[in-house]
């Protein structure tokens, strides 16, 4: 039997709060009627969110993806403070910080889920050219089955994103809108 869990990457207030493409998709309603939906069925919820120490120790200058963040003023260093208040964890949901893209790097995500049995993720956040991507990526190669909700997904590049879910993602991934998860959640 198929044990499931769901993913809530990166979901940040300046992405599903102020991103065009997230408000006009309706992505923050979405990620809390799916997330709401995994709650009802029990289905284990983690989240992640992108943190660093104060003064940036993770973070190597041959990171060019990270090294504009040394410049920059401090995010939280608390996972749970960077998630969006909408999405806010129970207190028996995984809370996980993380020091990379990929929801996998360097956490404890695979261990948690093959602790519980999970086959198979759902997963969806912010950016679909950034965790999702990666997070993808790394579930394949571990052997996961992996549904992307894709209408609970945003990025900064709304021609990225439709590139992603249209042509990339569907290689290792089921690609769905929230109403269907939600339907299979329902049965």
């Amino acid at each position: 039997m198929t044990q499931q869990a769901l993913i809530v990457a990166d979901c940040y207030r300046e992405a599903l709060d102020e991103l065009p493409h997230a408000k006009d998709r309706g992505c923050l309603s979405n990620t809390v009627k799916v997330r709401e939906a995994a709650r009802a069925c029990r289905i284990p919820i983690i989240y992640t969110a992108t943190v660093f120490r104060p003064g940036y120790p993770e973070i190597n200058m041959r990171n060019m993806v990270f090294r504009a963040r040394k410049a920059a003023p401090p995010t939280p260093p608390e996972p749970i403070d960077r998630i969006h208040p909408a999405l806010s964890p129970s207190e028996d949901e995984v809370v996980l910080g993380k020091h990379r893209i990929s929801a996998f790097h360097g956490t404890p995500l695979d261990l948690i889920l093959r602790a519980q049995e999970v086959d198979h993720v759902f997963l969806f956040g912010f950016a679909t050219s950034g965790v999702i991507l990666s997070t993808v990526r790394y579930a394949s190669d571990c052997d996961y089955e992996i549904t992307v909700v894709e209408d609970c997904c945003v990025d900064r590049e709304p021609r990225v994103h439709d590139l992603l879910m249209e042509h990339i993602l569907p290689q290792q991934a089921n690609v769905v809108n929230a109403e269907a998860v939600i339907r299979s959640l329902a049965r």
